[in-house]
C-alpha cells in the first residue's frame, strides 16, 4: 500500500472514533436530562438535584436530592429508591 492510502485509513478510523465518542456523550446528557425530568415530574418537591450515570448499557441514573437518591431506569421507565449504604 502507499504511504496516502495508510494516512487515509488511519484517519478515518480517528474520524469513526471520535464520532462515536461525541454520540455517546450526547445518549449520556439526554439519559442524565430523562433522568432528573423525571424525578422532578414524579417528586416537585424536590430541589438541588444531581444525575450520575450509573450503567450506560442498562440505562440507569442514580438522581440525588436534598430529599433523597433515586435510581432510575430510562430504559423501562421506573424509579426506584436507593438503598441507603449505612
Amino acid at each position: 500500500m502507499t504511504l496516502f492510502r495508510w494516512i487515509a485509513g488511519f484517519a478515518v478510523i480517528i474520524g469513526g472514533v471520535l464520532t462515536l465518542s461525541y454520540l455517546q456523550g450526547r445518549f449520556d446528557h439526554g439519559d442524565l436530562k430523562k433522568a432528573l425530568q423525571a424525578i422532578q415530574i414524579r417528586f416537585p418537591e424536590t430541589s438541588q438535584c444531581q444525575a450520575r450515570l450509573i450503567s450506560r448499557f442498562q440505562g440507569k441514573v442514580e438522581v440525588t436530592c436534598d430529599q433523597g437518591a433515586w435510581v432510575v431506569d430510562v430504559v423501562r421507565g421506573t424509579i426506584e429508591v436507593k438503598k441507603s449504604s449505612r
